[in-house]
């Protein structure tokens, strides 16, 4: 059977999977190793479904394996370096609340796969941003492995792969019946203590005996029973409880928000004068496309007229609006901020690409209709602050920022915020996935 027949059953089981070739291609002549790179585009697949057609047309006549993108349907893989020994595999499973024949367990050429479901495992912004939680085997497992990779983003190989040697599904099947098993986040920490983390007491309460793990600054604390199959998340000196809002009830419960809304505007110009009101540039076009929590997408699209305005020949180029068309097709502006004014509320983040700018122009706005700004009262997010904060860089452009996120330009018309804020949706979900925000709150 062909690798392209493994990488459509993978993709019934709700994978997004690649070709790996050993043909050099842009996508995977540039990576640390090409050998076990996709051979196509794929880094937004992260965050979004692929097509089976995207799949067929990939180069399997020069294959030597089929791979999967991690992220997308929360599919987390568990690889564990320089291991041979089977048994730690049936400990890990048990841990992870799995049965022992659990089909998803693979051999590597060097240790293991294990593949789950889980979601959350993307820690803190500034805390591990790489797709990758790397750690190094506990006095009590130092001689079993070198090191286990909890990979929630990026790429991986699938069986029946063959690079330097075979990778292979433990039980005896062609490929799983099934999709991965869903495993809740706080299981997948409690497997990181127990491989990872130091035991012994430390005087918490409630109990005297816990085991202790350490990501970068930020500590996990678990109490053990008496199997060390079972840990409850212990609230005194825990770090993500006492930072990070985690409810003890239902250990790492990170807050939802009821919708995301992603904003965008298109103005006259920039601000020259920030404590000159008055002299503001003007919205021509203001757009926001709306995600609801069960994923569910609306976008809202409106054009701006101004009875006094005339555009300059600058903004026409660049939006391509013109006055007349503005006038023809535009909404009252009154009549659009009394709508977002209504529309903005607490249970909602709103993602800006510029949200200095694109806050202070409603400040303009909405000052001239003697209303407060909503965007004041409600949590924001700034994908170029995040981006630059993170990497120490200048402040890109939104065009800037998807490329350097996706390895490729934009293919959208850029400053016509409608497209803007697809584009600025597709940014903060990398984003995200990656650890650039602070997805514990």
């Amino acid at each position: 059977m062909t690798y392209k027949y493994f990488a459509a059953a993978y993709y019934k089981l709700g994978f997004n999977t690649t070709c790996i070739s050993y043909l050099k291609t842009p996508y995977n002549s540039q990576e640390k190793n090409p050998e076990k790179s996709p051979s196509h585009e794929w880094i937004e697949f992260q965050i979004k479904k692929q097509s089976i057609e995207e799949i067929n047309a990939y180069a399997w006549e020069y294959s030597v394996g089929v791979g999967c993108i991690l992220g997308y349907n929360k599919i987390v893989c568990i690889d564990i370096d320089d291991c041979s020994d089977y048994s730690l595999i049936k400990d890990i499973l048990k841990v992870l609340r799995l049965p022992d024949d659990y089909e998803w367990a693979i051999k590597t050429p060097k240790g293991f796969h294990i593949f789950i479901q889980s979601e959350n495992l993307n820690l803190p912004c500034g805390i591990n941003n790489k797709g990758i939680i790397c750690l190094t085997p506990n006095e009590n497992h130092v001689d079993k492995f070198s090191r286990i990779e909890f990979r929630y983003a990026g790429h991986v190989i699938l069986p029946p792969s063959n690079i330097n040697r075979k990778y292979s599904f433990i039980q005896d099947v062609e490929i799983p019946a099934e999709s991965p098993k869903n495993v809740k986040s706080i299981t997948v920490f409690r497997l990181m203590a127990y491989l990872a983390g130091s035991h012994g007491p430390y005087n918490t309460s409630p109990s005297s005996y816990v085991a202790k793990l350490k990501i970068d600054e930020l500590d996990f604390y678990f109490t053990e029973n008496s199997d060390f199959s079972e840990f409850i998340l212990s609230k005194k000196n825990n770090i993500l409880f006492e930072q990070c809002k985690y409810s003890i009830d239902n250990a790492i419960d990170i807050k939802k928000y009821d919708s995301i809304i992603y904003l965008d505007i298109e103005t006259t110009g920039l601000i020259k004068d920030p404590t000159n009101y008055k002299d503001y540039p003007r919205p021509i076009q203001i757009s926001y496309l709306e995600e609801k929590s069960n994923g569910e997408l609306k976008e809202t699209n409106y054009f701006i007229k101004h009875s006094d305005l005339k555009l300059s020949d600058d903004i026409v180029r660049l939006t391509g609006l013109t006055s007349e068309f503005l006038q023809q097709n535009g909404h009252d502006l009154q009549e659009v901020l009394n709508l977002l004014y209504n529309k903005f509320n607490e249970r909602q983040l709103i993602v800006m690409h510029n949200s200095d700018f694109d806050t202070s122009i409603f400040d303009s706005e909405y000052l001239k209709i003697n209303k407060r700004n909503p965007l004041r009262d409600v949590q924001s997010y700034c994908t170029m602050k995040s981006f630059a904060d993170e990497n120490k860089s200048k402040f890109p452009k939104l065009s800037e920022l998807y490329e350097s996120l996706f390895r490729k330009p934009v293919s959208l018309k850029m400053h016509n915020s409608l497209n803007d804020v697809y584009v600025l949706r597709d940014c903060y979900k990398l984003m995200d996935l990656y650890g650039y925000t602070n997805s514990f709150t």
